[in-house]
C-alpha cells in the first residue's frame, strides 16, 4: 500500500491530521484490522478448501508429497500396489512430506526408477 503526504492542513489518503503519522500504524486501526483478518479465516478457508482438495486431486503425481498421494484413496492404491503400506513405515512422519524421486535414493533399492514410472503412468491416467 502507498500512502500519500500530508500537505498543509488538508489531509489525503491515509493520514490522519494530527499527528502526522499512517492510520494503520494507531493500534485502534491494527486491532480492527486484525479482527476482520481472524473473522474472514474461517470463511475464505471454507470456500477455499474443497476448491483446494480438488485441484490438488487433480495433480497427483510422483512430484507429490507421499502423505498427499496417500490422502487420495485412489493414488493411494496405486502406491501400494507397487511399495506396500508406505503410511504404516516406522518412518514415515520422517518421509512424508518427501516425494518418490525423493525417497528414491535413500531406499536401498527398494524404490526403483521403473517403480516410479510405473507409478508415474498409473498416476497420470486417474487424474
Amino acid at each position: 500500500m502507498r500512502f500519500i503526504e500530508k500537505t498543509g492542513a488538508i489531509t489525503i489518503g491515509l493520514w490522519q491530521s494530527a499527528p502526522s503519522r499512517p492510520i494503520l500504524e494507531e493500534p485502534d486501526t491494527m486491532k480492527m484490522l486484525h479482527a476482520a483478518v481472524l473473522a474472514l479465516t474461517p470463511v475464505l478457508a471454507i470456500t477455499a478448501a474443497p476448491a483446494l482438495a480438488e485441484e490438488a486431486a487433480a495433480k497427483l503425481s510422483i512430484d507429490s508429497p507421499i502423505e498427499a498421494l496417500m490422502a487420495n484413496e485412489a493414488a493411494k492404491a496405486v502406491v501400494i500396489k507397487h511399495l506396500g503400506p508406505l503410511n504404516q513405515h516406522p518412518f514415515y512422519d520422517q518421509f512424508k512430506t518427501m516425494t518418490l524421486p525423493q525417497v528414491q535414493p535413500m531406499s536401498n533399492g527398494a524404490i526403483t526408477a521403473e517403480t516410479i514410472e510405473k507409478i508415474k503412468t498409473e498416476l497420470a491416467a486417474i487424474a
